[in-house]
């Protein structure tokens, strides 16, 4: 980010000489056109300027946050992700999802417990290999499993 902020110093820099040039010169008819670039730009140094200001995250994301999607996110972003969705009580019990189904939601459980039951199956030493790889990779990242039961403070992701 900080080069474009160093490119449009440059180009504004410049529009600011060829403007001298073309006023010493007498030729007017590309002025209007150099100070239209000037502005532009003094725009666009405002937005990423803008862009660079810290984000306050809300209390009830926070935890979330450096939990799960620090490495991947930044503030702003997470918050842009987070305002797609709706924040939502739901009842003890409830299943979010059941076996076979898709899910068509992305839950955020912002506090709370969370219980994440594994139905066994039979599996070749192959398949559970890849299985047990990928549950490391998941770990952390999407959820974190103890045995058949988590306490989570990030994000439950079916499918």
């Amino acid at each position: 980010m900080s080069d474009l902020y160093y490119l449009r110093l440059l180009n504004i820099l410049q529009d600011i000489f060829q403007l001298i040039f073309l006023v010493l010169i007498g030729t007017y008819s590309g002025v209007a056109w150099n100070c239209m670039n000037v502005l532009m730009n003094l725009y666009n140094i405002y937005l990423l300027w803008k862009m660079r200001q810290p984000v306050p995250l809300p209390e009830q994301y926070k935890v979330v946050y450096e939990f799960a999607f620090r490495e991947d996110f930044n503030p702003r972003d997470f918050l842009r992700l987070v305002h797609f969705g709706t924040v939502m009580a739901l009842p003890q019990g409830m299943s979010l999802t059941h076996k076979g189904e898709v899910p068509k939601k992305l839950y955020l459980v912002l506090n709370g417990r969370v219980d994440v039951k594994h139905h066994h199956f039979t599996e070749t030493k192959k398949e559970r290999e890849v299985n047990e790889r990928a549950e490391t990779q998941r770990a952390g990242k999407d959820t974190y499993l103890e045995n058949r039961r988590d306490r989570v403070g990030g994000l439950i992701g079916g499918g």
